[in-house]
């Protein structure tokens, strides 16, 4: 018995899609760090200058991520529209 078009459909829709799933699960970890610090910074006995430097060092790295990030997002994307 063969699938149902919709479902053949629904799974081309998914593969084509993967490369931009991929991207938003690579942005948890940035997210995740952005929570951290801002959890920190509400939290008085965290705004001392080490708590401060920490959650700088934290946000570079959280940057740093989003950086290369984007750099991968925007291949991806060249590289998808030249297979269109």
């Amino acid at each position: 018995m063969k699938p149902h078009p919709t479902v053949d459909n629904k799974m081309a829709q998914w593969v084509q899609a993967e490369p931009l799933i991929d991207v938003v699960d690579q942005l948890d970890g940035p997210i995740s760090m952005l929570r951290t610090v801002w959890l920190a910074l509400r939290n008085p006995e965290a705004n001392d200058t080490y708590g401060i430097r920490h959650c700088l060092e934290i946000l570079e790295n959280a940057t740093d991520r989003v950086e290369k990030l984007q750099k991968e997002t925007n291949a991806k994307v060249h590289e998808i529209v030249g297979k269109i």
